[in-house]
């Protein structure tokens, strides 16, 4: 009897299921009609079960803007954001709707939200949700229909939206009052600028950590400094230079001590990538002056010589191998600068045949390859601790292209923006992807994606409003680089273009919000391919623990059964003799 107990007891803990799915679900805001803003509701499910890392999702019907690539993306933030090795997880999405929905990047938010919250274990409100895009660094995004997706969660009986802050609509040329308006509705309205803020408002929970400060990495700043300096010496000696032409008398010329001027200025506040491209912009227009005065024969055998150094330096560069992530940040700026010079030098050639000729080509392309000489020492420099594979810069690359694509179809749709630069630099990066140069179709796509970012975060804000939307960019994109360089990972792209932002934004406010944009996406290039941890962290799951304890439970009861039958059988006899003897006693 004993060993039949022991053996339905251990059958009934290996039934006991090892891997249980964690499930999760949302309301999800839609617009159903781009033209006529007419707003839908969606049901957002979420499973995850052990797995290989794999993203599925289930729409139906269709959305009007491929979600798959704004799901992975959404995942990729929400591991990044816990820190969690997601490679042995798999996720299920699913997508439900009455009506064709467009989905896209502006289910980001939403998809980010669940996810973070199924990992982490936490119950969300559900009268609550949310609309906006999901970029790097966790910051929500405008979107469009923000009024038809509020009349959508009116009706469906939903108490809370979120939506990205600086959103603002008009109608008949007067800002809506957004929050008035959703309040007659019985709909409280909340602005957030990033997932933070967005989980606080679903669980109640404070995600925020304390404020720490920028270090920025010695080995960065010692170098930035060298190549500002050896850019802005440049500068004096093409000054002297011109001086003894003694053409000083034209706009170039005092174009150049300006920037000469705000390069000081720069360099006296310790900010040298600012002061390296003013020296830069410089050197543009006093070699400008000079090459405009060279007979055409001269002209052409210099772009000749030009031609073949490029050519040379180029192969060197790519020869070069990828160790650190600072070397393939250097490959990509290095490269940049040269297909730049490259292209240049083309008009350059045709520019020399033509009547009345001018050297403005020549002139950029020499500083651009000089420029890109100078960053090139940057390679080898940091710690060797990541070695990267080609094929991780080629995913890399894809993936970025893919985010960049589908925030294109958005914008596309519902703006009426000209994208036709943004579709010529993703068209750019398509053609580096088939020629293998993959750091420039990841550097490429990251800009174009940032472009578009600017564009629907500027879509109905006001001019006033724009210094504080580059605040808010600015301040992600330093909590970005402090985070990338507490892990060893110093953003030098994404700390340089954070730089010149800050010094852009009060004479160029424009330039300084499309730089914070690309400091923010440039910060996180390596989202695709960051160091993975190899082993696969412990975790309580309360329904599967649950689940264990309940076999366990039953076992014991089975294995006292017995027992306690036996107890029980001679419980009654006992009773009854004793009745009996009580009754003689009588008698």
């Amino acid at each position: 009897m004993q060993k039949r107990t022991m053996t339905i007891f251990l059958m009934l803990l290996l039934l006991v299921p090892t891997i249980t799915a964690t499930t999760g679900h949302m309301k999800l805001l839609a617009v159903t009609d781009p033209t006529s803003e007419q707003g839908g509701i969606a049901d957002l499910h979420l499973t995850i079960k052990e797995g290989n890392g794999k993203v599925y999702l289930d729409t139906f019907p269709l959305t009007k803007i491929d979600t798959q690539m704004s799901t992975r993306f959404a995942k990729e933030i929400a591991c990044d954001f816990l820190e969690k090795d997601c490679e042995q997880i798999d996720f299920f999405y699913t997508i439900r709707s009455n009506s064709a929905i467009i989905g896209g990047p502006s289910a980001g938010a939403a998809i980010t939200v669940l996810t973070l919250t199924l990992l982490e274990g936490i119950q969300i409100d559900e009268k609550t949700t949310i609309t906006g895009t999901i970029n790097s660094g966790g910051i929500i995004g405008s979107v469009g229909g923000i009024k038809a997706k509020i009349n959508a969660a009116s009706k469906k009986g939903l108490t809370k939206v979120l939506i990205p802050k600086t959103t603002i609509l008009t109608e008949d040329n007067e800002t809506l009052n957004l929050t008035e308006y959703a309040s007659n509705l019985s709909i409280k309205i909340v602005e957030i600028s990033n997932i933070k803020q967005a989980l606080y408002e679903f669980t109640g929970k404070n995600y925020e950590t304390e404020k720490k400060e920028l270090v920025i990495d010695p080995i960065y700043q010692q170098t930035m400094q060298d190549i500002s300096e050896t850019l802005c010496t440049k500068t004096q000696t093409l000054l002297a230079q011109v001086n003894k032409t003694g053409t000083t008398n034209n706009s170039k010329f005092r174009e150049a001590i300006n920037l000469t001027q705000s390069a000081e200025n720069a360099k006296n506040n310790s900010a040298y990538y600012p002061a390296a491209s003013y020296c830069f912009g410089a050197n543009i227009k006093l070699r400008s002056i000079l090459t405009d005065r060279l007979p055409r024969n001269k002209l052409i055998a210099d772009l000749n010589n030009l031609k073949h150094e490029l050519s040379e330096f180029e192969n060197q560069v790519d020869k070069r191998e990828i160790n650190t992530i600072t070397d393939l940040q250097t490959k990509i700026i290095v490269k940049e600068r040269l297909l730049d010079a490259k292209n240049h030098l083309t008009e350059g050639f045709k520019e020399a045949h033509k009547e009345g000729k001018t050297a403005s080509n020549l002139a950029y392309a020499t500083e651009r390859f000089f420029s890109a000489i100078v960053w090139s020492e940057f390679f080898d420099k940091g710690e060797q601790k990541k070695y990267l594979k080609s094929t991780q810069i080629k995913d890399s690359c894809l993936n970025k292209l893919s985010e960049a694509e589908e925030r294109y179809q958005y914008v596309k749709l519902i703006t009426h923006y000209p994208l036709e630069n943004t579709r010529k630099e993703l068209n750019h990066a398509y053609q580096d992807l088939e020629k293998r140069d993959y750091e420039l179709c990841l550097f490429k796509a990251s800009k174009a994606k940032a472009e578009l970012d600017v564009t629907l975060s500027a879509m109905n804000i006001k001019e006033d409003e724009i210094p504080n939307l580059i605040d808010e960019k600015l301040n992600a994109a330093k909590e970005q680089i402090i985070q990338e360089s507490e892990k060893g990972r110093f953003p030098i792209l994404g700390y340089s273009y954070y730089l010149y932002s800050k010094d852009l934004k009060e004479n160029n406010p424009i330039s300084s919000l499309v730089y914070a944009e690309q400091a923010l996406e440039l910060s996180n290039i390596w989202l695709y391919f960051k160091e993975r941890k190899i082993y696969k962290e412990p975790s309580i799951d309360l329904e599967k623990l649950q689940i264990f304890l309940s076999g366990i439970l039953i076992g014991i009861l089975i294995m006292l059964g017995p027992i306690l039958h036996q107890k029980f059988k001679k419980i009654p006899k006992t009773r009854n003799s004793k009745r009996k003897t009580s009754s003689k006693r009588k008698s």
